[in-house]
């Protein structure tokens, strides 16, 4: 029996899981604890039911990224431009992918296509990473900055 590539292209995510471990954020970190061994035990086992726990995960690491980008876009224009990028490719590669049994339904490349949606899938959420760790700064006056960094006010 050899090993799947998408059970080494899974461990993409344990880059996530590193940069949240500093985060302050339980939830979005046990998130991805969940799809990261859950997306390692499927493609390992191909088990029918892992699958399902598996696509439950990644619906809930959407949910969660979702929430965390809304909540952090206005601080960077540009990287949530890339995140939006970043899904919009997963999207593309998966459910147009379906529609046309191409991509990660391909009879032949279907693991390569598969690897390339979780590179682009922790990429995005990395970016969302990183918005959740930028300082909001705003004007309050002339000459004073208010800086909102992990939900504790700072002023210069």
């Amino acid at each position: 029996m050899t090993t799947s590539l998408n059970t080494y292209t899974s461990l993409f995510f344990l880059t996530n899981i590193y940069y949240l471990l500093d985060a302050n954020d339980v939830i979005y970190l046990k998130s991805f604890v969940m799809l990261t061994l859950s997306s390692v035990i499927y493609h390992y086992t191909k088990i029918r039911y892992l699958g399902y726990i598996d696509k439950i995960a990644v619906y809930n690491i959407v949910f969660q990224g979702g929430l965390r980008l809304f909540k952090n876009y206005s601080k960077n224009a540009l990287i949530t431009i890339c995140v939006i990028f970043n899904f919009l490719s997963v999207i593309y590669l998966y459910v147009y992918g379906y529609m046309h049994n191409k991509f990660c339904f391909d009879k032949e490349y279907h693991e390569f296509y598969h690897g390339i949606l979780h590179f682009h899938s922790s990429i995005g959420h990395l970016l969302i990473i990183l918005l959740m760790k930028t300082p909001l700064i705003k004007l309050k006056d002339e000459n004073i900055f208010t800086i909102k960094y992990n939900n504790k006010l700072e002023e210069t």
